[in-house]
């Protein structure tokens, strides 16, 4: 049995993490990890924009929604992205658009 180890960080934007995308057939996997590190209660909305390698033409986004996080709260989930032409499973990749803090 191989155990499982963390993917390496790919992406990060003060309280938003993105791990390295893992592919599995026609769907992509984007681990996104949040933490509240502010002072107050807060909402994000991440968007990230998922592609394959160097190659940026061809992209899939993704918006997450992390719902009310305390201070020191977090999140983490893995998002699925629908691939159906394969291009993006041999070195799927990803980076930040925009994160959208709100306090609460």
């Amino acid at each position: 049995m191989t155990p499982y180890v963390t993917p390496p960080v790919v992406a990060s934007s003060g309280d938003v993490r993105v791990l390295k995308p893992t592919a599995d057939g026609k769907i992509v996997h984007v681990p996104v990890d949040i933490t509240n590190h502010g002072k107050d209660a807060a909402d994000y909305r991440v968007t990230v924009r998922v592609y394959a390698g160097n190659d940026t033409s061809y992209f899939k986004t993704v918006t997450v929604d992390s719902g009310l996080l305390q201070p020191g709260g977090g999140t983490q989930s893995s998002y699925l992205v629908n691939d159906p032409y394969q291009i993006m499973v041999y070195d799927p990749q990803a980076k930040i658009v925009k994160v959208t803090r709100t306090p609460r």
